[in-house]
């Protein structure tokens, strides 16, 4: 929802249809969007990876991440001029720790992360896109929109994918658990209809 909220934004068309057609509201909506893409990701890879469990060190750097970027949100409701220079940089460190998390969490085999890595490979290009338009490495809006479009549309994607896809895994995995306690309160059952009586 974020990142459709972030491409809405940077789409005149759209926002002149919308009503908000003024440069400032639409880089508050940008910039929002891109800050609470960053706290969901973090959030998300927190709960996703059970990064709590499996890299306890990291999980709190994971929670301190979210601290600065609430933090940032809420400064820049009374002065917005600092987001300029400022998420680009906090942005990419937060996507460049999520990938971190990511590869460890690959390293130790755990479901989904490499999914989750791909996913995030794409948002952080999709970041990256403003500062290489920036450096001249694109010489277009029109680059700059359609890599930003289809690297934040690839990784909705595969957030999408990968939600649904540990999500059934899990059911099954439920399912397997109560299938097991079926089963050896069955067998209890019967072990104890075939005690004689007395």
């Amino acid at each position: 929802l974020c990142l459709t909220a972030n491409i809405a934004g940077t789409n005149d068309m759209l926002m002149a249809h919308l009503g908000a057609s003024g440069a400032a509201e639409k880089n508050l909506l940008v910039n929002y969007s891109l800050i609470l893409s960053c706290i969901f990701s973090a959030v998300f890879t927190y709960y996703f990876l059970e990064v709590g469990i499996n890299l306890p060190l990291l999980g709190r750097v994971v929670w301190g991440l979210c601290a600065v970027l609430t933090g940032l949100l809420v400064y820049s409701i009374f002065d917005i001029s600092p987001l300029r220079f400022v998420l680009p940089v906090v942005g990419l460190a937060a996507t460049g720790l999520i990938l971190l998390v990511g590869a460890f969490c690959f390293y130790q085999r755990i479901s989904g992360s490499a999914t989750h890595m791909v996913a995030f490979a794409c948002f952080l290009l999709g970041m990256l896109a403003a500062p290489l338009y920036d450096l001249g490495f694109l010489t277009s809006t029109a680059a700059l929109n359609n890599l930003t479009y289809l690297s934040f549309s690839l990784a909705a994607l595969m957030f999408a994918t990968v939600t649904a896809s540990q999500f059934a895994a899990r059911q099954e995995e439920k399912e397997k658990a109560l299938d097991r306690k079926s089963t050896r309160l069955n067998s209890s059952h019967t072990d104890i209809s075939r005690m004689p009586s007395s």
